[in-house]
């Protein structure tokens, strides 16, 4: 007699993968089985999913990390990955940057709005990083 072992796998849709990212996050849903105390940001926990994608072939290859809000999102429904600055960007993501804060047509095409967008978003983060490092600076110039 043969013993057939059933088996209890999840189909990795979006809506599971999403949970996974979310309870890699730390996240876990209300009456969720499994409690612990993994904690990843939401970069790492996109990581993972990545390794299982790229590597594992266990995950589809279409969820994608937004690059502005970290939200994952199914590349087969809306969002982008704008090859000149290697980013991803969510449908509202994208809606946001493009109509929200100005895109006018100025540019030769939507790939240079992003990267002027993306360039702004890098130099204001080393604005705020200089900044909070001059007054680092100047804390410890005043204790000596």
């Amino acid at each position: 007699m043969s013993s057939s072992k059933e088996t209890n796998v999840r189909k990795w849709d979006f809506e599971n993968t999403k949970l996974f990212y979310e309870v890699l996050q730390g996240k876990f849903p209300e009456n969720y089985p499994i409690h612990c105390d993994l904690k990843l940001t939401p970069e790492q926990a996109f990581d993972v999913i990545y390794i299982l994608q790229e590597y594992f072939n266990a995950i589809p290859d279409v969820f994608e990390q937004c690059y502005r809000c970290k939200e994952l999102y199914d590349s087969d429904c809306g969002g982008n990955h704008y090859n000149n600055v290697g980013i991803n960007l969510c449908e509202w993501c994208e809606d946001h940057i493009l109509y929200r804060e100005g895109y006018g047509g100025d540019y030769e095409t939507l790939d240079e709005y992003v990267e002027k967008w993306f360039k702004s978003t890098k130099s204001d983060s080393l604005r705020s990083n200089t900044s909070e490092e001059s007054k680092s600076a100047q804390k410890e110039n005043n204790v000596q």
